[in-house]
């Protein structure tokens, strides 16, 4: 809880790309230009049961808050946001990420 505190306090203001982290080292990657603003978000979506992503929320309900950690893979501006998101999402391969961003369809 505390890394999820700090990071909502260091991130305020910023856009980029960040990640969740289960602690079997599986991913959830998102972009925003206000980074700490979505992960409020996320996180009140994850402890109301109410997260779009249901392999993501599943495995909070059943790991538990405390064995996920959030953070950030790198800062950009907010025109290079959905670019940089779909590049993380190929790379990374261990995601529950289940989309192609729109730019990648265009």
């Amino acid at each position: 809880m505390n890394n999820i505190k700090n990071f909502i306090k260091n991130n305020q203001g910023l856009s980029g790309i960040y990640y969740w982290m289960s602690n079997s080292n599986k991913y959830y990657i998102g972009s925003s230009i206000c980074i700490s603003k979505r992960i409020i978000k996320e996180l009140k979506e994850l402890r109301s049961n109410k997260c779009p992503n249901k392999e993501f929320q599943k495995d909070w309900n059943l790991l538990g808050e405390n064995l996920f950690k959030v953070g950030i893979i790198e800062y950009c501006e907010e025109y290079d946001l959905l670019e940089k998101e779909c590049k993380y999402i190929k790379e990374y391969k261990n995601i529950y990420n289940k989309y192609i961003p729109l730019l990648e369809i265009i």
